[in-house]
Order: structure tokens, then C-alpha cells, then sequence
């Protein structure tokens, strides 16, 4: 029995010689294509992180369009949102977001969108996990009071490290903050 091949030897030649080329490129002893190799794994990180992070804002742009008032802030988002209250419009942010033995630690940026100086303030911050829908879930929430005692000057942001405790210890869905006045 006969096996029938529609290329002839001399393509099935080539063929295997390319492949050797080929092959010979990705060698452990060839740093460009280490190198490379590195490049693309640098990227594709970048790449998951980005989508994470869009996937973020677009959820805290959600939050943030319900009827409850306060800013939503979602940690992972990493974008600021503006927010009004009696001392002034606020820009709030939040970074440095860890897992701690009883919860988790953040810091609370804030600063007045027209760049005054910020006053004394007070407010209370909420935070806590969210459902598949991305809304929060109540029964899986907590609040406290928070007061920022040393006012900021013109154009500098206040910041506030903020301990959340929970059980287990775990990062944050979402944080919101409301009912801040100055004092």
C-alpha cells in the first residue's frame, strides 16, 4: 500500500529545514529570544493589569450612579472621584491597599477640586464586599467614623490611613465615602 503526499520531497525538505532554523532561534543560550520572550510576558501582565483595571472603573462609574449619596471608590480602580460636600467639591483617592492581621489598611487621599486649602474635616467611611451584579451587599458591609484633624494647605492633598477591620482579613470590594463636613 501505497501513501500518497501532495507536496513533493524537496517542500518536505525545506519544510524541515525551516522548522531546524526555527528551532535553533529559541535555544536557552539565545538572549534575543529570551530577551523577547521577557518582553511578551512584561506586556501580557501589563495587559491583564489594565483590564482589571478598566473593568474597575467601569464598576465604580456604576456605583457611583446610584441614587446613594457619597463617593464609591473601588481599589482596584485606582482613578479618583470628584465629590460635593458642605466644605467643597473633593477630589478622593485611594492607594497603598493591603491585607493586615485583623483586615485591611488603605490611605484616603483628599483634596479640594478648586486647589483651596482643605479644612478640618469629619465623615464616615463604608466598605465591604459586592455581588455578582457589582452592587454592594449590605449584610456584608461596615462603616466608621473618620476625621481629618490637620488641615491641608492650598492645593495639597490630605491624606488619612484608614484601618478596616473584617473577619476574615480581606481586602475591600468597594469603599465609600459620605456625610463629610468641615468642622
Amino acid at each position: 500500500m501505497k501513501i500518497f503526499f501532495p507536496c513533493r520531497r524537496g517542500y518536505l525538505t525545506a519544510l524541515a529545514v525551516c522548522c531546524s532554523l526555527l528551532a535553533g532561534c529559541a535555544t536557552p543560550g539565545d538572549r534575543q529570544a529570551q530577551q523577547l520572550d521577557r518582553d511578551v510576558n512584561r506586556l501580557s501582565q501589563k495587559m491583564l493589569r489594565l483590564t482589571d483595571q478598566l473593568t474597575a472603573i467601569k464598576q465604580q462609574k456604576k456605583l457611583n450612579q446610584q441614587p446613594v449619596a457619597g463617593a464609591w471608590l473601588i481599589p482596584t480602580a485606582a482613578t479618583p472621584k470628584l465629590m460635593p460636600t458642605r466644605a467643597g467639591e473633593l477630589r478622593l483617592w485611594l492607594t497603598d491597599v493591603t491585607t493586615v492581621a485583623d483586615g485591611s489598611q488603605l490611605t484616603l487621599h483628599l483634596q479640594r477640586s478648586d486647589n483651596r486649602a482643605l479644612p478640618r474635616l469629619r465623615g464616615k467611611v463604608q466598605w465591604g464586599k459586592r455581588d455578582n451584579d457589582g452592587l454592594p451587599q449590605t449584610d456584608a458591609s461596615a462603616t466608621q467614623a473618620f476625621q481629618l484633624t490637620a488641615p491641608a494647605g492650598a492645593g495639597s492633598a490630605a491624606t488619612l490611613l484608614l484601618h478596616l477591620p473584617t473577619t476574615p482579613p480581606a481586602l475591600p470590594d468597594y469603599v465609600r465615602i459620605y456625610d463629610v463636613v468641615a468642622q
